[in-house]
């Protein structure tokens, strides 16, 4: 499995709102992973939470997914992924299912930030590396496409945010590993993932 330097590497705090957000019933078990592994922004009392606005180091939203998929489950980290549509920044203009899985790779770079910089610029067009991607190939004539993850990510991370752009879109849209692949559940570099509407 690929490792990332992720020492200069961050996340932005809405997204990783979502991720405790998505958890419903389950925020005091986030709430103590913040607590224990002193994740996100201290407060006038002393208690760990994300604020919104705010970067966080990449190594600390892998921490919390890690604790999720340990103590929780991996039907979890699919819903956090399908939860990350609703807060996450994308770029404008997506109005297909389409646009909407070929914004993925923006959207994911929009969202960290390397050296103080966010990872994609909007004015050149430049993706700044160290962190994966999403690269997609979409079906000529046919409904369906094909979408490559290379990211340090959990796959069923990885599995909910595809499938939440998606059924944003065509809702009856079914994603699914494709088993015949490298797969990051068991130890490969990326996971690919097929998508039919």
């Amino acid at each position: 499995m690929k490792t990332y330097d992720l020492k200069d590497i961050e996340v932005f705090g809405r997204g990783f709102l979502s991720l405790y957000e998505a958890l419903g019933n389950l925020q005091t078990f986030a709430e103590n992973i913040f607590q224990e592994n002193k994740i996100g922004t201290k407060n006038s009392k002393g208690i760990y939470e994300i604020i919104p606005d705010n970067w966080y180091p990449m190594d600390q939203s892998l921490t919390f997914y890690n604790a999720i998929k340990e103590k929780i489950g991996l039907r979890t980290l699919t819903n956090v992924g399908k939860k990350i549509i609703e807060k996450a920044m994308f770029p404008p203009g997506m109005d297909s299912i389409e646009k909407g899985l070929e914004s993925l790779n923006i959207a994911y770079h929009m969202n960290h930030r390397k050296n103080g910089k966010v990872m994609f610029d909007p004015a050149t067009g430049i993706i700044l590396s160290g962190i994966g991607s999403f690269k997609l190939e979409l079906t000529p004539g046919k409904k369906e496409a094909i979408l490559v993850c290379e990211n340090p990510y959990p796959s069923e991370f990885d599995e909910g945010i595809i499938t939440g752009m998606a059924k944003k879109f065509q809702p009856e849209a079914v994603v699914t590993l494709d088993t015949t692949k490298p797969t990051r559940r068991k130890g490969g570099d990326s996971c690919t993932f097929k998508i039919k509407w």
